[in-house]
This record gives C-alpha cells, sequence and structure tokens, in this order.
C-alpha cells in the first residue's frame, strides 16, 4: 500500500518520533534515535516543496494573492514574473547542530564507553561484522588493506548510531520541532519571488550544495576533528580484537 504523504501525515509522523525519543523505557535508545534520524534524512522531509500537497498549497496562496492576475516581484518589481515559492528559514542539518552543541570534553570522554558499547551491544569489531560492514559500504568480500580498515571505521563513525549516541535527546528533540515548523509552511518562512531573485538568494547552497559551507557536518566531514578522534578508536579496537 502506497503511503499518503501530506503536510498532516507528515506532522503526525514528527509527533509519534518525539513520543519515542521521549519514552524513557526504550531497551535500546540508540537504536530508536538511529532510525529517527534515517526517517528525517528521506525527502519528504528535507524538500517538501516537490510533493503535490505542498504545490497545491503553493498554487492556492499564489492565487489569492495575484487574484488570478500577474504577478510582481516584491524584490525586483519585476511584471508579469513566474512567481517562486522562496525559503527565507530552513531547518539547520543535524551534523551542524552536534558541531556546534557537542562539547570536546565529553565527546571524548564517551569515545571508551562507545566503543564498549559496540563490542557488547553490537557484536562490533569482530571478523563477522568486519565483513558485513565492508559487504555494505563496498559490495565485495574484505581484503584487509589499511586502506581498508580506514574505511571501515569512518563507516562505522559516519553512521547514525554514532550520531546518535554522541548527541543528547534534546538536541534532537529540537531538531524534530525545526523539521515541524518547515512542514507547517509559517507564514514568515517564505515568500514568493521570481526566478531570478530566487536562483540569486540560494546561490551559495547551490554553489556548495550545502546550507551552512563553512561548518563541518559532524562526524561526517574530513575536516571534522572529532571524526579522526572516532574512527582511531574504532581502528584501535579492531585491530586489538
Amino acid at each position: 500500500m502506497t503511503q499518503v504523504i501530506n503536510q498532516q501525515s507528515l506532522l503526525g509522523e514528527l509527533d509519534t518520533a518525539t513520543r519515542k525519543i521521549n519514552n524513557k523505557n526504550l531497551k535500546n535508545p540508540y537504536r530508536t534515535k538511529k532510525h529517527v534520524l534515517k526517517m528525517l534524512s528521506k525527502p519528504q522531509f528535507k524538500t517538501p516543496y516537490v510533493y503535490k500537497w505542498c504545490k497545491d498549497m503553493r498554487d492556492s496562496e499564489l492565487l489569492a494573492i495575484t487574484k488570478g492576475g500577474t504577478f510582481t516581484c516584491p524584490c525586483c518589481e519585476k511584471e508579469n514574473a513566474k512567481a517562486v515559492l522562496q525559503h527565507d528559514w530552513h531547518p539547520t542539518p543535524y551534523r551542524v547542530l552536534a558541531t556546534r552543541a557537542v562539547d570536546d570534553d565529553k565527546f571524548c570522554s564517551m569515545i571508551p564507553e562507545y566503543i564498549v558499547h559496540q563490542t557488547n551491544e553490537k557484536g562490533a569489531f569482530t571478523l563477522k561484522e568486519y565483513k558485513k560492514t565492508i559487504w555494505y559500504i563496498k559490495k565485495q568480500n574484505p581484503r584487509y588493506t589499511e586502506k581498508e580498515v580506514y574505511e571501515y571505521a569512518y563507516a562505522k563513525t559516519k553512521s547514525n548510531y554514532a550520531l546518535g549516541y554522541f548527541t543528547d535527546n534534546e538536541l534532537l528533540l529540537h531538531h524534530i520541532d525545526e523539521i515541524k515548523r518547515h512542514i507547517r509552511m509559517e507564514k514568515n518562512d517564505y515568500d514568493f519571488v521570481c526566478r531570478t531573485c530566487a536562483h540569486k538568494q540560494d546561490k551559495y547552497i547551490i554553489d556548495s550544495g550545502r546550507l551552512y559551507p563553512d561548518e563541518p557536518y559532524f562526524l561526517y566531514d574530513e575536516d571534522c576533528d572529532r571524526r579522526e578522534l572516532l574512527a582511531s578508536a574504532c581502528i584501535e579496537a579492531w585491530l586489538s580484537a
């Protein structure tokens, strides 16, 4: 059965995610956070404007603005322009929030705990888990080269499981609230402009592919120092197993 995607269904999914995160009786809260983070990465939450419900809302509001007539861009005052719904506010990517929020000393103190947790709860740093990880990221049997070991460690480091482990619930709940705001399409968060003005406003995002191109994504980017710290610990755990 095809899932119906609209504003109401998305807000319902986000409310469910909030209840799951707030559940104090979870056997493994990190697994739950992993699943929530995976859900939030789906296109219906990241780019709602490409879905029919959002386009219908856009068209309805634009019709009310123009009263069926032509559109004049409020930025450049171009007449008879093709109107574009332009978001003036976006949710901050979760990995950027994490880069800003996670304390270095706390992060370092949690690394040994994470290694123990991965070993005891996830069966990590074993030959079986190594083979499974290499097959998942490379679709081939392991060759046990130095480069491959680093790829294994980086895969574990940038996983949603690690992301959920090293960030607290309050940060994830804040992120969910930001996405809810995005889905609600609050009036102050967007405007209608012409295509040219929209492109100018979004040029830095288009060029970099990111909303915050100067801030490293937590546990993901090469220039994230904490990624290297955790990857090194994973490599040491694998080699000493």
